[in-house]
């Protein structure tokens, strides 16, 4: 087995990433290949009445190749990032599109590696709702912030809003909700430090997403395999319908808006997640920062999953949001051609 990412040389200005990006060094040797995607025949869901998730009974997925409704807006996806990438401030950008009435899908770069960052709070959360499954008192335990050793939100661009206070109790509820709707590190880092790894690893394997991780850079996950957590919230395939309800419900309270929320109307609900990272890689110590979003948007009755991953310079990290902001509209403007 590979050394555990604690192991390895972290840069200090991302010192939150050292803790979440345990959670890789624990799954790389563990988590196993998802596999070919056969072709869709049907989707069955169960009558419910739940705001956030549609119960999956059975389904098929397909091939993006025979999704020839989509080329346009594949099309399009490019035309933008190409517009947008001759500043040189951008340098990798994918993008996973799918819709979640009939698991028709494109992507640009789907299978591109990236470093997740903050999108590995997602995982933390689905982990301690599957042991609450059979151990419902899991969440009302009590963590109380007296050993973290330094503030984990310090060095982070995007801060949140509200943090947890040193030498207070907090229940496991109570901090899955700041980890998710603030995206408080330091909440995350006693939620990490107090999980059965073996649980979170689960999450993982079980999901058969596979890491083939770049040392140079510590990219190891893609817009397609980290769609799968949104997937399974959805379709209640992984947890129980209440937790995957419960889960989707705290993430469309997340108050990041300058990603996928940005240009969307206030009426549409969307569960979703960001996530950040700057590091410096090479002989040269380049500066890059990456910027995610990824998430469930509510379009009416047809519900889709986008997910955004861009990496650029980490002067200009307006750019990379502003990015994702115009994605999002343009795949909103392309589904309501397509369903009004």
């Amino acid at each position: 087995m590979k050394k555990l990412i604690t192991e390895r040389k972290v840069h200090t200005a991302v010192a939150v990433f050292f803790i979440l990006g345990g959670v890789a060094g624990y799954l790389i040797n563990i988590a196993q290949n998802a596999g070919q995607e056969p072709k869709i025949t049907k989707i069955t869901r169960s009558n419910n009445s739940y705001v956030f998730t549609r119960p999956l009974l059975a389904f098929e997925v397909g091939d993006k190749k025979e999704f020839l409704e989509y080329k346009s807006m594949e099309t399009k996806l490019r035309d933008l990032i190409n517009q947008n990438s001759e500043s040189g401030n951008i340098q990798d950008v994918s993008i996973y599109f799918r819709d979640l009435n009939n698991g028709r899908w494109t992507g640009v770069n789907e299978n591109d590696k990236f470093s997740p960052g903050s999108l590995l709070k997602v995982p933390i959360m689905i982990a301690y709702y599957k042991m609450a499954e059979n151990d419902p008192s899991i969440l009302s335990k009590e963590i109380t912030n007296d050993n973290l050793t330094e503030d984990y939100n310090s060095d982070e661009i995007i801060k949140p809003d509200e943090v947890i206070k040193r030498g207070n109790t907090y229940t496991v509820d109570d901090l899955i909700k700041r980890m998710i709707i603030y995206s408080d590190n330091d909440a995350t880092v006693l939620l990490f430090n107090n999980i059965d790894k073996r649980a979170l690893n689960d999450v993982f394997s079980d999901l058969g997403i596979s890491f083939n991780e770049d040392p140079s850079t510590e990219d190891f996950i893609s817009t397609k395999q980290y769609s799968l957590f949104f997937r399974v919230l959805f379709n209640s395939s992984y947890l129980d319908p209440v937790l995957s309800e419960k889960a989707l419900s705290l993430l469309s309270k997340a108050d990041f808006k300058n990603g996928l929320r940005s240009n969307l109307p206030t009426d549409i609900n969307i569960s979703h997640k960001f996530g950040e990272r700057e590091y410096k890689y090479g002989d040269n110590k380049i500066s890059t920062y990456e910027f995610h979003d990824c998430g469930i948007v509510y379009y009416t009755n047809n519900p889709y999953i986008l997910c955004v991953m861009t990496k650029g310079n980490v002067n200009n990290i307006k750019v990379l949001e502003s990015l994702a902001q115009k994605i999002s509209s343009l795949i909103y403007d392309e589904v309501t051609n397509n369903y009004k």
